[in-house]
This record gives C-alpha cells, structure tokens and sequence, in this order.
C-alpha cells in the first residue's frame, strides 16, 4: 500500500521534468503515486508555459448571508483600524528613532569638539616640554598659545561642517 503524503506530494508536483521522468511506471519497487493518474500530471518538457497552464472555471460566488457579510464588514473595519494604528506606531517609533540617531551624532561631534580644544594645546605643551628637555628654552608657552588657536580654528571648522551637514 502507498503512503497517503507521498501520493498527495507526487500529486502537486505537477508538470514537471521529475514527473515527466517518472512517469506512471513503478521502477522503484514503491509505490510512486498510487492510484493517482500521472498521465494527467505529466507533459513533455517544454511543452507548457505558465501562460498555456489549463484553465479551470471559476465558480461563481454565491450571495453570502446578510448577517454574515455585517460581520464581515465589521471584522474588516477593525482590522483596517488595527493596521492604521500600528501603521502610526510604526511612524512614530522610526521618528523616535531618528532623533535618537541625530543626539548620538551630535554628542559624537561635540565630543570630538571638546577633545580637539582640550587635546591640541596639550599636544603643543607636550612639544613645548621636550623642547625644554632638549636644551631649546622658550618654547613651551609659544607652542602652547600656537596649538590653542588650531585648536580653536578647528573646533569652528568642525561645528561649521556639522550645521551644514544637518
């Protein structure tokens, strides 16, 4: 006896170039497709396009019962305004997310801002002192007046550049 699923999945598979190759014969030693018809399910390869795929009619609907088609409206219009609102959720949770995104991105670029105001004159005391160590005198407050000015220069470049970026 064949398996009832095996014959069911033989069945949809339809035209195609494995039932084709099977055909209706049993060269396994199992039962294929049962008493299921494959001449109806098989066609020569390339002889069906989607488009020449046999048509079957489509019954006509019959008039649904008043009562049920209240219902059905019913259960339409809620789910209709169940899916408006989570539409608007869905907006307002990708609005939200957006402001997110620009704070972080403006803390980032006020950050960097803070690190080049504080770290260049650093940089240029740093320099100032080997300087020192290395027997060249003076250098130290002058490196350092040198570094706060690029600093601040850069900080207004980099403000600049992030209000024209928004």
């Amino acid at each position: 006896m064949c398996n009832p699923s095996l014959r069911s999945f033989i069945a949809l598979l339809g035209p195609t170039p494995l039932t084709y190759w099977m055909g209706s014969s049993n060269d396994f030693g199992f039962c294929l497709a049962g008493d299921v018809d494959m001449r109806r399910f098989v066609y020569p390869i390339g002889s069906m396009t989607d488009g020449d795929a046999p048509k079957t009619p489509q019954p006509e609907m019959p008039d649904l019962d008043p009562e049920l088609e209240a219902r059905l409206a019913a259960f339409e219009a809620k789910a209709r305004a169940r899916r408006e609102a989570h539409e608007t959720e869905k907006a307002a949770v990708r609005a939200e997310q957006a402001s997110d995104a620009e704070s972080v991105r403006g803390a980032g670029v006020g950050l960097s801002l803070a690190y080049t105001i504080l770290g260049l004159p650093l940089a240029g005391f740093g320099v100032g002192w080997l300087l020192e160590n290395a027997g060249i005198r003076g250098w130290t407050p002058i490196l350092v007046l040198v570094f706060c000015i690029v600093a601040l220069v850069l900080a207004a470049w980099k403000s600049v550049k992030y209000v024209n970026q928004r």
